[in-house]
């Protein structure tokens, strides 16, 4: 089981949720939360900010950057680039990710990573114009 997925499974039991719950409300089935506490799969960063949100946790204690089961809320501001940093290190250090059932190399971690820093530069243009 991966970290997220445990995680994710002792937040959910803790709001006394079984996983077709947790499902329903993040947008998914059953067994795709299934696969998450299991460490087969991992969910997308919005499936994982869904996640969070539900069971009042935040991204990073899913995601190992914290020990702390800090309540989510909606009024804490996160910079963007920082959490893009703390998920960087997470892809980095994780081992045993899947991307599309087959596993990640250290180069398609790297591709995803650079995809982000580019959509964020992207978004930082836009802004300024």
């Amino acid at each position: 089981m991966s970290l997220i997925g445990s995680r994710i499974r002792e937040a959910r039991k803790l709001k006394k949720l079984n996983q077709t719950t947790l499902g329903e409300n993040v947008g998914v089935g059953k067994t795709t939360i299934s696969n998450y506490e299991t460490g087969y799969s991992l969910p997308d960063i919005e499936t994982l900010a869904k996640i969070a949100s539900t069971l009042n946790v935040s991204t990073d204690y899913l995601l190992g950057i914290n020990n702390n089961q800090e309540v989510f809320s909606t009024n804490k501001h996160y910079e963007i680039e920082e959490i893009i940093g703390k998920t960087e290190k997470t892809l980095l250090n994780e081992e045993g990710l899947t991307f599309n059932g087959k596993p990640v190399s250290k180069e398609t971690k790297r591709r995803i990573i650079d995809a982000m820093r580019i959509g964020m530069e992207m978004a930082k243009r836009e802004e300024n114009e």
